[in-house]
């Protein structure tokens, strides 16, 4: 953008080169903020010759009558923030559709001749699975018979979290999970507890707790965290969902 400042007989333009990290996946390459996920007999695949901008997009795979090619993806939000997506459709109108779910609930269906468009989806903190379903009914095929997805924006997500492996012979429950902010802990030993954010900043700490105790997390905001465990000889992390 550009600045000006102007005093007496002074004045001058300045220009700045203003860069916004936004957690952009736009599929240039093979390096993807998330992992995908997709159907293994239709798989998804990247598509050089069409997208919104760049060079490449992602494309539902090549489909018969009543199959579909699923590409999915998991997220943990940790910032409440908007989702964005861009998406060309080329199908049968009315019959064979790109299908977006939220959490396995269909948020967004579209069908036939639609150039690239953008769809923005609020999400709150928390984990989500988000799947794009190419779906067609038993008859006829229409357009590129296909459909794009491409410069997916995504709200503050967590780095990924490291959690641990339990040895087999190491007792360690928590219970109910997920839960209302109340957690039950059935330990074989003594152990240091704390919960983490998904981004590894301490949030609550309670001490070191007897081998059945329970913790009240419920002064926390829905969403994901990590219980952190120690002793003098082990460390554990494990995810707890507050609902």
């Amino acid at each position: 953008f550009d600045f000006s400042s102007e005093s007496g007989n002074y004045a001058d333009d300045i220009e700045f080169d203003l860069s916004v990290n936004l957690n952009l996946e736009d599929f240039e390459d093979d390096v993807y903020i998330a992992e995908y996920i997709s159907d293994g007999l239709y798989p998804w695949f990247t598509d050089y010759t069409n997208s919104v901008s760049g060079t490449s997009s992602m494309r539902s795979g090549d489909i018969d009558d009543e199959q579909l090619s699923e590409m999915t993806i998991t997220i943990d939000v940790v910032e409440a923030g908007d989702l964005i997506f861009n998406s060309r459709v080329s199908t049968e109108e009315g019959y064979d559709y790109l299908v977006f779910y939220i959490n396995d609930v269909e948020v967004g269906a579209w069908s036939g001749e639609i150039p690239w468009s953008s769809y923005s989806f609020p999400l709150d903190v928390g984990q989500y699975d988000l799947r794009w379903s190419y779906t067609k009914d038993f008859t006829v095929s229409s357009g590129d018979d296909a459909v794009w997805v491409d410069d997916v924006i995504f709200p503050l997500l967590a780095d990924p979290v490291s959690i641990s492996e339990i040895p087999e012979s190491t007792l360690f429950r928590v219970y109910p999970n997920p839960g209302n902010g109340l957690f039950n802990l059935k330990m074989d030993d003594s152990y240091f507890i704390e919960i983490k954010d998904l981004t590894g900043r301490q949030v609550l700490q309670f001490g070191a707790l007897e081998q059945e105790s329970q913790i009240d997390c419920s002064e926390l905001k829905k969403g994901v965290y990590i219980l952190s465990a120690r002793n003098n000889e082990l460390e554990i992390n494990k995810k707890i969902i507050i609902q």
